[in-house]
Order: structure tokens, then sequence, then C-alpha cells
């Protein structure tokens, strides 16, 4: 199993620290929808590591993985996703750093894989 140093929080409406992250979530905009975000303010030090890992999907050629993401204040770090496994990181298909602004944006890759994989996000 793969190891972090801190989790994700499911949440809906802002977050905790004043001028960063969203006030809503991508798909409603308001307050009653949900996303997943996690705090890079105090107590996070650099090189902290969360970890969001989806269920286990099959083999697959050259399909398109789309998701949203918001990374906006003055501590934001790096996004990384993987194709992993249960044990592994595995190949990393997309990476982003810093503050990109106070909106959602849409990221689409490619994946393709000959084994059984699960989408992993590392800080």
């Amino acid at each position: 199993m793969l190891n972090d140093d801190f989790d994700w929080t499911w949440n809906s409406g802002s977050t905790s620290t004043a001028n960063s992250g969203p006030t809503a979530d991508h798909t409603f905009s308001t307050a009653t929808g949900h996303y997943m975000y996690i705090e890079t303010s105090a107590p996070r030090r650099q090189g902290d590591k969360a970890r969001l890992i989806s269920k286990t999907y099959p083999p697959i050629n050259n399909r398109c993985l789309t998701f949203w993401y918001h990374m906006y204040g003055l501590n934001i770090g790096q996004l990384n996703v993987y194709a992993g496994t249960p044990t592994s990181l595995g190949t990393a298909i997309w990476n982003l750093y810093g503050n990109q602004g106070n909106r959602w944006l849409k990221a689409q890759v490619t994946v393709q894989t000959s084994t059984a994989f699960q989408v992993q996000s590392a800080t």
C-alpha cells in the first residue's frame, strides 16, 4: 500500500483558508455540490504527500481520462496523476505546478495500459 502524510477532504462551499481553493463545486457551481481538496497551508510542510486513488479499471488502449481541477492560492505545489496499482504509483500521465487562478480547469489525457490500473493523484 502506498503511504501518504495527510488526507484529501470531501467538501462543499468554500475551503477553510481565505483566498484559496474553490467557493463551489464544478458541476453545479453551488455550495450544495461536492469536491475533493487538500489544504496546503500549515500544518502542511513542503514535501508532504496526499493520495487520492480510484477503483481498479481493466487494461485500456488509448482512452481519454477527463477531470476538472482547481489550483488556486499561495502555497500551491504540484498535482500529479498516475496510472498505477495498489502497490505502485505507476506511470505519470499528467502533472501541473503552481497557482492556476481562481477557476475550475478541464484536463484530458490519453491513458494506455496493458494491465489493470487505478487513477491516482499525488501531491
